[in-house]
Order: C-alpha cells, then structure tokens, then sequence
C-alpha cells in the first residue's frame, strides 16, 4: 500500500519562510498525528500512530503502535521516542509531565501513563483508574480527572501522578453524543452522563 508523505514544517512568524520540516511518515512511520503540541519554547510534542500495513479489512481496527516523539522545536531533531501504545482517549500535557490513556495492546485494558516530557521517560501504569475501551482526562488547577470502569472517576494530583480520590458514580453510561463525558471547571469537576443526569463532585471526600 502506497502512502503519501505527511511532514511537519517549521516557519518563521514574520515572513512565512520555511525554516525546517520533519517528514513524518517516511522518518518516523507516523501515518496519522493525533496531537502536535509545543509545550516549552524547546520541546515539541507528537503523538501520532501507524495505519495499517495490511489490505485486510480486519487489520483496518489495529492502529498500533502508536508513537511520542519529542523534539528540539527550534532545531526539530528528535530528542526520544517512546513507543508501541495504543491510545485510548485525550492526552493532559503539562509543563514537565504528559499523562496518556493507552493499553500495551489493542486487546488490553487501558492505563493511566505518565511521560516525562524532558527525557521521555514512561512510568509504570498509574495505580486508581483502568478502563476496558477510553478513557476522559480533565485538569484544573493542580488536580487531574480521569474516568475509567466501572463508571469511575479517579482523581490525581498532577505534579506528582499522585491518587488522591475516587468516586463511584453508580452509572453504566458516562459517554455524551459529543464523546466527552467528564469536564472539569474551576474546582469542581461536572460529570454528564448520556441519560442526562449531571453530577457536581464538590467537596474533599468526592461526595
């Protein structure tokens, strides 16, 4: 199967003159880019994963491995790459540390990881939240929301990956029509199921 090159260019803010470029798909075998952050002035993130290399028709559900590769954003040489994963849901990036929702493999359950964005280094899986298919990451302040199963909502001080809390929500259904089924706003994180209940989680036991 033939695949068309897919790059990353670097340009200057002023002129729009191409400064340098990293060719994804050829360089690196990042087919599809599923995020592409800059979160210091020298180090860019992308999260982009494989499609398959197979006419199967089958093989068209297996998009691992999937690949975090962090650059030097001014120079955009790669710094570490860290793979196989499979995604499992929305990436909370901070300064210093990335946690990701993925399984080992796509028959595995999903883990909560986090990733140092200065080595790229990968903890081991984040004792508190698992989740058979995807997994909602939220932050507000300095703490991180994650659903997982069975209708769980695990709560992480975001320095550290620390657990600090769970609530069982009691629900089967935590998934909206717009695929987001827990946000946090402010203090206190909303959770809204797809039967139209709405839960404020608001005081320090998670009641």
């Amino acid at each position: 199967m033939s695949r068309p090159s897919k790059a990353i260019l670097s340009l200057d803010r002023q002129t729009g003159e191409e400064l340098g470029s990293i060719n994804l798909v050829d360089e690196y075998g990042a087919d599809i880019i599923m995020a592409l952050i800059q979160v210091r002035d020298d180090t860019l993130v992308i999260t982009a994963i494989q499609a398959p290399r197979s006419e199967d028709p089958e093989a068209i559900r297996d998009y691992t491995p999937g690949s975090i590769l962090l650059f030097n954003a001014q120079t955009l040489e790669l710094r570490t790459r860290t793979d196989p994963f499979d995604f499992r849901g929305n990436l909370v990036i901070t300064p210093d540390d990335m946690y990701v929702p993925a399984a080992a493999a796509v028959e595995d359950n999903a883990s909560l990881y986090r990733v140092d964005v200065a080595t790229g280094a990968l903890s081991e899986p984040i004792n508190g939240v698992s989740a058979r298919w995807d997994m909602t990451l939220s932050a507000s302040g300095n703490v991180l929301m994650a659903t997982g199963d069975p209708s769980t909502v695990a709560f992480f001080d975001l320095d550290t990956g620390e657990l600090l809390d769970t609530v069982e929500l009691g629900i089967t259904n935590m998934e909206t029509p717009f695929g987001q089924p827990v946000q946090m706003w402010g203090t206190n994180p909303i959770v809204i199921t797809g039967l139209g209940e709405v839960y404020v989680i608001e005081d320090e036991k998670g009641d």
